[in-house]
């Protein structure tokens, strides 16, 4: 979507573990296109549950892991804002999105694992 920001993946380590039954063998392009468009679909569903008319300065980065189910498994402040407040509602925010739906099959655990930046302009 435009003006969405981007999101990355984010290294599972930090992560507690995800059970998850072991995902079916697909292709590499596959599994990316796959990973791409469910976390188009996790961002928009973020996006809508953002709060209207904040305005906060500085940006949070939050790292979190869905569940194969699409529940959320672990969630965190990757980098903080500065500001408690933004980096509360940036928690929130995405607590309330779950849960999202479920992903497409042949995603691993660790494709599951999510960091984007959130911001209140």
């Amino acid at each position: 979507p435009r003006n969405a920001p981007a999101f990355r993946l984010a290294s599972p380590a930090p992560m507690p573990p995800v059970e998850a039954p072991s995902a079916p063998s697909i292709s590499a392009e596959t599994r990316a296109a796959g990973i791409r468009a469910y976390g188009s679909l996790v961002w928009r569903r973020i996006a809508e549950r953002k709060p209207k008319g904040i305005h906060l300065p500085g940006t949070a980065y939050v790292n979190f892991a869905l569940t194969g189910e699409g529940a959320i498994a672990a969630i965190r402040i990757a980098r903080s804002s500065g500001n408690p407040e933004l980096d509360a509602m940036a928690l929130r925010t995405i607590e309330s999105a779950a849960p999202f739906d479920p992903p497409p099959s042949g995603l691993a655990p660790q494709d599951l694992v999510f960091e984007i930046p959130f911001n209140f302009r």
